[in-house]
């Protein structure tokens, strides 16, 4: 839902305050963004796609460059009432910074998260494990009051939006996924003035070594298997492939996320 809010955005500023989004906007976004964002104008262009009706589709979170993201932030904050438009220093406020790791029990789910979140405790965060909901207000709410995020690449990670500013983004990236995963979450974060953390799976912690072997093409040239088109690649990076990170190595990750936070 996150990466949707924003046709409602930039429809607003592109078009004097009308959301031309068509009459399929409801879809789209919650009531409150829909009243954020002016009354609605439909747009019969798509003859083709639900029969005159407009379907808005989403790449990837980027604006034009006279409509800045943080522009869009601010009016997610401002919408949904959010409390922190900027992370506090937690050495200042004398309290334990707080990192939010995404659940994900279909794909690209990361095994190990039960011990991450442990160790995670163990360097002093207050981190907590939950499954990103429905209802958007309450997501928007939850991350909001977040100093680190920390997911496997996914949709989950669009709800960045909420974080506040310089807060962290820990990316986890499968086999497969750094260059959509730069291109959808990296480079949007560093624009929404978050700090950006990743940790690339090696191919021992990605449940594709349990299907392949070492020296196959899908661990050698990711390339070659996407000439063999999106859905090949698809069904073997994003949809039949989990990740189970090494602690030791995440553990560095972790560490320079609570310095970037409390130092």
């Amino acid at each position: 839902m996150a990466s949707l809010i924003k046709v409602s955005f930039f429809c607003k500023r592109e078009k004097g305050g009308k959301n031309i989004c068509g009459r399929r906007d409801s879809w789209l976004v919650g009531k409150k963004i829909k009243k954020g964002c002016g009354e609605r104008e439909s747009d019969e262009r798509d003859g083709d796609r639900g029969k005159g009706k407009v379907w808005c589709w989403i790449g990837r979170l980027s604006l034009p460059p006279k409509n800045p993201i943080t522009d869009f932030t601010a009016f997610l904050r401002e919408t949904y009432s959010l409390e922190k438009d900027l992370i506090n220093s937690c050495v200042e406020k004398r309290r334990r910074p707080r990192l939010f790791l995404v659940s994900r029990e279909e794909k690209r789910g990361l095994r190990n998260e039960g011990e991450v979140a442990k160790l995670a405790r163990e360097l002093g965060f207050e981190a907590s494990v939950q499954e990103i909901g429905p209802e958007e207000a309450l997501v928007a709410r939850m991350v909001n009051a977040f100093d680190v995020m920390v997911a496997v690449h996914g949709d989950e990670i669009t709800n960045m939006v909420y974080l506040p500013e310089r807060a962290v983004l820990v990316q986890i990236v499968p086999v497969g996924l750094a260059g959509v995963g730069r291109v959808y979450f990296e480079e949007p974060s560093k624009v929404m003035n978050l700090m950006y953390l990743e940790c690339r799976v090696s191919v021992e912690e990605s449940s594709l070594s349990e299907r392949y072997g070492v020296g196959d093409e899908v661990f050698r040239n990711t390339s070659s298997v996407r000439e063999k088109g999106w859905n090949v690649f698809k069904s073997i990076y994003m949809e039949n492939q989990d990740v189970s990170v090494d602690l030791v190595r995440f553990r560095r990750v972790l560490v320079e996320a609570m310095e970037l936070v409390c130092g």
